[in-house]
């Protein structure tokens, strides 16, 4: 998990992040904090882009609303969870895994690298790959009382192979992922929290999520949570202690 980004997309998303610097347009993160991490260029390249074939690649105009989700330690002790990074920084993050009413896991992960969405394959006249190097640890430590803020912007990323006929330029005629909005539905939001560390399991800050170097975390505990999308704008995953 280490080097995946909590990014969701779509140039309408930008007030999806609690704080940090504008991102491009044609991104969108998650995340509470953090600085902006460099973009690629955005030269146009020639394409059929707009043909009936190419429109199945854009990305959906209008996303969300944004759901606040509050990751709370309630268990009267540490845990330890997995950990992401923010789309235009290296904050780290906990992850929240998202499924729809049939069980179907919602994809909303970016990757390290940009250009990842499909509809900017399709502007770029040169899409090597731009990577952010935030050396980020697969896992975080939240002390007992403290909490950690998620935002899922509404998006649900659909995977996809970009072609030629699309998408011209260098090194564009690659997997790419399709923004699209997320149904209205309910969802089943899920935090694993490990209650057992082995390794370098302790970190300076005690107030919030922090990343820590753990050799092996045992003694987990999943906590699931039921969110009514859009009726419902904001939930909190309280962390309760292991049975």
């Amino acid at each position: 998990m280490g080097g995946r980004s909590l990014g969701l997309v779509g140039a309408s998303l930008s007030a999806a992040l609690a704080c940090g610097s504008e991102p491009p347009a044609t991104s969108v993160g998650e995340g509470s904090t953090g600085s902006s991490a460099s973009g690629t260029t955005t030269a146009h390249a020639p394409t059929s882009a707009g043909s009936p074939m190419c429109e199945a690649f854009e990305s959906a105009q209008d996303i969300g609303p944004t759901v606040t989700i509050t990751v709370e330690n309630q268990s009267g002790g540490p845990v330890w969870l997995a950990s992401t990074i923010e789309m235009w920084g290296c904050a780290p993050l906990p992850v929240v895994a998202i499924a729809d009413a049939e069980g179907a896991a919602v994809e909303y992960l970016t990757e390290a690298c940009e250009p990842w969405d499909c509809a900017t394959l399709m502007k770029l006249s040169d899409c090597s790959a731009n990577c952010h190097n935030c050396g980020v640890p697969d896992w975080g430590r939240l002390d007992d009382g403290a909490s950690a803020v998620v935002n899922w912007p509404g998006v649900w990323l659909t995977a996809l192979e970009m072609p030629a006929a699309c998408a011209s330029g260098t090194m564009c005629q690659r997997a790419c992922k399709r923004i699209d909005q997320a149904p209205a539905g309910f969802y089943t939001l899920e935090v694993v929290a490990y209650h057992a560390c082995t390794g370098d399991c302790t970190c300076v800050e005690k107030d919030q999520f922090c990343p820590v170097h753990a050799w092996e975390l045992t003694e987990p505990v999943s906590t699931t949570v039921q969110l009514d999308y859009p009726a419902q704008t904001a939930v909190t995953v309280v962390l309760p202690s292991p049975a």
